[in-house]
């Protein structure tokens, strides 16, 4: 089948196109399990050539790890209206490089980007009020990350083993960085918070980074 708007061929994906994300055809029904307002995954094993999955428009919750060893995917794309999503949905997703989070998601979970080795870019939505436990652990090549000024916690293991991570800026509101938050993230060589917060004496474990208050 031919995407009539890259013109690449999809010979295993009869709904989205592998390469650009545009519908293929739109008569046919989506490849996902989806319950109410709730995706659970896919309803049959994914095509290995998939490079780009399209969340469809009325979804609210990505359940918990929903779309987790997806391995050939590089590109989510989320719509707004979803406010959810669940523990490990895009767990060890090793080759996604970047996603953007409508400001309607006000939930991250557990993990939800754990083992994502190569994603580099991810835009946070602003009323996200924690950064979950092992959010982003182990994502080598994220390089920066905006924390929203809605954000008051930062999670357990959250950043731990972002080797590549140089930038991150910690807006005011954030009162609690917990254990092992910034673990083992070799580039990150100083980071400013508030004077108010409190952070764990594990925080930044094994990173190079002076912390100063303001």
């Amino acid at each position: 089948m031919i995407c009539k708007h890259c013109g690449s061929e999809n010979p295993n994906i009869s709904v989205y196109c592998g390469q650009c994300g545009s519908v293929v055809n739109e008569h046919q029904s989506h490849p996902f399990t989806i319950v109410g307002d709730r995706l659970a995954g896919f309803r049959n094993p994914p095509s290995p050539g998939m490079t780009t999955l399209v969340i469809p428009a009325g979804v609210r919750v990505i359940q918990s790890g929903a779309f987790k060893e997806c391995t050939s995917v590089s590109t989510v794309i989320i719509p707004y209206g979803v406010t959810d999503i669940l523990d490990h949905a895009f767990l060890n997703c090793r080759n996604l490089l970047s996603i953007s989070l409508p400001d309607t998601v006000t939930n991250l979970g557990v993990g939800v980007f754990e083992g994502c080795t190569y994603l580099r870019n991810v835009t946070l939505p602003r009323e996200l009020a924690d950064i979950s436990d092992k959010m982003f652990f182990g994502c080598e090549n994220l390089t920066t990350v905006n924390i929203p000024p809605s954000t008051f916690r930062i999670g357990w293991n959250a950043f731990e083993g972002c080797k590549r991570l140089s930038g991150v800026y910690v807006p005011d509101g954030v009162s609690l960085i917990l254990d092992r938050a910034f673990a083992s993230c070799t580039s990150l060589y100083s980071i400013t918070v508030s004077q108010y917060a409190t952070v764990v004496d594990t925080a930044f474990e094994g990173s190079p980074c002076r912390v100063s208050r303001r």
